[in-house]
């Protein structure tokens, strides 16, 4: 259960892309997600945002006009809490999968972190920083935002370098 929204600090820096819209009917849609092959399905949304328990009663999709307001801000905001409450960060493909690596794709992103739920056949867990984060970003992506991802490394204490180059996305 989230319990303090805002106490979630933004991991993935976003902005709306103002020019991107949908055509709906020969009408302009701003709540319709912009497909691409790099977004999720409206199905895909409807079962992420099912997944982790999304308030869309009480919380309807903003229109994507709307994003850069203060409604919009507080609709991310919550839909972050959500997911951060929803999607554990876990590492245990690297550790316990015969091939020790993870995927990036999209499609293979939403089958570990959603499909089982629903299917037998995802894992139904979290996943590593990247894997989580790209997945929140197509998320994000679907509903209109641009999303910006930012390499990240892990410092030890006193500024010794870890061994390594980019640990996380």
């Amino acid at each position: 259960m989230v319990t303090n929204p805002k106490s979630t600090v933004s991991i993935i820096s976003t902005t709306l892309k103002s020019k991107r819209k949908v055509k709906n009917n020969n009408k302009m849609s701003a709540t319709a997600p912009i497909q691409s092959k790099d977004t999720y399905s409206e199905h895909q949304i409807s079962a992420y945002l099912t997944y982790i328990s999304f308030p869309t009663a009480k919380h309807p999709r903003v229109a994507i006009s709307e994003a850069r307001t203060a409604t919009g801000l507080e609709y991310l905001k919550l839909l972050q809490a959500y997911q951060l409450a929803a999607v554990p960060f876990e590492n245990l493909s690297l550790h316990y999968s015969p091939e020790r690596t993870v995927s990036i794709d999209k499609d293979d992103l939403f089958e570990k972190i959603i499909g089982s739920k629903k299917t037998e056949s995802g894992s139904g867990r979290g996943g590593y920083c990247m894997e989580n984060n790209l997945f929140f970003g197509t998320v994000l992506k679907t509903l209109g935002y641009e999303v910006v991802p930012i390499g990240a490394r892990v410092y030890a204490a006193a500024g010794r370098d870890l061994k390594g180059s980019y640990t996380g996305l």
